[in-house]
């Protein structure tokens, strides 16, 4: 029997610790956790009780993002040097409006959309370079619309040596959702984690 977590991200620990208890597998909607501590302790919940436990980032099985997997394991463009990624949307009508939602929420989501959102592009850098060793970023409320946060960005370095810098804003005039992987003998453009294939 499996078990899954589909509510906002604030009750994602609530919720899979009482399936941990209970001994049954888990599939959590993403993000897991939106803080630390909180994923921590429910992957040690499951760890303890020996069950598994999955997040719902399924970006890494779809058809365009394990070929570009196989091409860089080939070494189409040679040794991958840095993963570059812009993500940014203009404010939605519900956030013009004022409306309130969970996603802008700062109690249930401290992100915004970026926990929604942007844990997709990251969770598919890790499939395809490797772990997060280090990370530097930061993170503001620019346009005041709402409580969450709605502007970041960081930098990263892969284990291996590979580094990442991103920048991901919800507030912008324009949408662009692009992602550039850079390698010792080539490049690969990428429409984004919701576009299309790359290409050499």
């Amino acid at each position: 029997m499996r078990c899954t977590s589909p509510p906002p991200p604030d009750s994602h620990r609530e919720y899979a610790l009482r399936v941990a208890a209970a001994g049954k597998p888990c599939c959590v909607e993403k993000p897991l956790a939106p803080a630390y501590a909180d994923g921590r302790a429910i992957v040690e919940a499951f760890a303890q009780k020996n069950v598994p436990l999955f997040v719902a980032y399924y970006r890494r099985s779809l058809p365009r993002f394990t070929r570009v997997k196989q091409w860089l394991d080939e070494g189409e463009i040679g040794a991958i040097r840095h993963v570059n990624w812009l993500l940014a949307k203009p404010p939605s009508d519900t956030d013009l409006a004022g409306d309130p939602i969970w996603r802008t929420d700062p109690a249930v989501a401290p992100g915004g959309y970026f926990d929604d959102l942007a844990s997709h592009g990251l969770d598919l850098f890790t499939f395809l370079l490797g772990d997060m060793e280090t990370v530097h970023g930061i993170s503001l409320n620019q346009q005041g619309r709402y409580g969450a946060k709605d502007a970041f960005t960081a930098c990263w370095q892969h284990v291996g040596g590979v580094t990442g810098a991103g920048s991901w804003n919800f507030g912008s005039g324009t949408s662009l959702d692009r992602v550039e992987l850079l390698g010792s003998a080539g490049v690969y453009h990428l429409l984004g984690v919701c576009g299309s294939a790359a290409t050499p």
